[in-house]
C-alpha cells in the first residue's frame, strides 16, 4: 500500500464513524451562540459510553457529546463559561485560536476533580472572524483527554461574516477526532513525548 492509499483507507475509515455519529437521529449537535454580547453556558466534562462505528466505547464528553458543542461568539462579545469536571481527573479549558491573554487562557489553571471553574472574559473588539477550537490543556493530561473525547469547535464572527454573499452561503461545519479504540472500546492512553 502506498502512502496515497494509506492517507485514503485512514481518512475514510476515521471519518464513517464519525460522521455517522453527527447524523444519528435524535441527538441534535448542541449549537450556542452568543446572545446580546454574551456567551454563557455550563460545560460538564465526564466520561461516557457511546457507539462509535458498530462498537461500545467508553469516551471523554462535553455536555454528552464528542465532538462537544458548537460555541459561536461575536469581537466583542463576553464569554462565560462554567467548566464542571466529573472526570477522574483534574482538567481545565484552553482556547486555541483566540487572541486572550495567557492570564485569562491559564494552562497551569487545575479544576480538580468534582470541581467547578468559571471562566470569563471578553473577545477583543478587533478579534478577526477564526474558526478555533476549546480544549483541556492540563499537564500531562493533555494527550489522553484530547484522543479521549475532549474537543469542541470555537467560531468566532467578525466582519467577514457581515458579507451579504457570506450571509447568505449554506455553512456546515465538519469536525474530525480519530478514536483508535483497543478491544475494550477505550482510546488507548497516548505515550507522552
Amino acid at each position: 500500500m502506498n502512502r496515497r492509499q494509506f492517507l485514503t483507507v485512514s481518512t475514510a475509515a476515521i471519518a464513517t464513524p464519525l460522521l455517522s455519529q453527527c447524523s444519528r437521529p435524535g441527538s441534535p449537535r448542541q449549537h450556542l451562540t452568543s446572545q446580546d454580547g454574551l456567551l454563557e453556558l455550563d460545560l460538564t466534562a465526564q466520561t461516557q459510553a457511546r457507539r462509535l462505528a458498530g462498537q461500545r466505547a467508553t469516551v471523554m464528553t462535553y455536555n454528552g457529546q464528542t465532538p462537544g458543542p458548537i460555541l459561536e461568539a461575536k469581537a466583542g462579545d463576553t464569554v462565560r463559561l462554567t467548566l464542571h469536571n466529573l472526570l477522574d481527573q483534574p482538567t481545565n479549558l484552553h482556547y486555541h485560536g483566540l487572541h486572550i491573554s495567557p492570564g485569562i487562557d491559564n494552562v497551569f489553571r487545575e479544576v480538580p476533580i468534582g470541581d467547578s471553574y468559571t471562566y470569563e472574559f471578553q473577545i477583543p473588539g478587533d478579534h478577526p472572524a477564526v474558526t478555533g477550537w476549546y480544549h483541556p490543556h492540563y499537564h500531562l493530561n493533555v494527550a489522553p483527554q484530547v484522543f479521549g473525547g475532549l474537543a469542541g469547535p470555537l467560531l468566532i464572527r467578525g466582519d467577514l461574516d457581515e458579507i451579504p454573499e457570506i450571509q447568505a452561503a449554506e455553512e456546515a461545519i465538519l469536525v474530525l477526532q480519530d478514536f483508535g479504540l483497543n478491544s475494550a472500546g477505550v482510546p488507548p492512553t497516548p505515550h507522552p513525548l
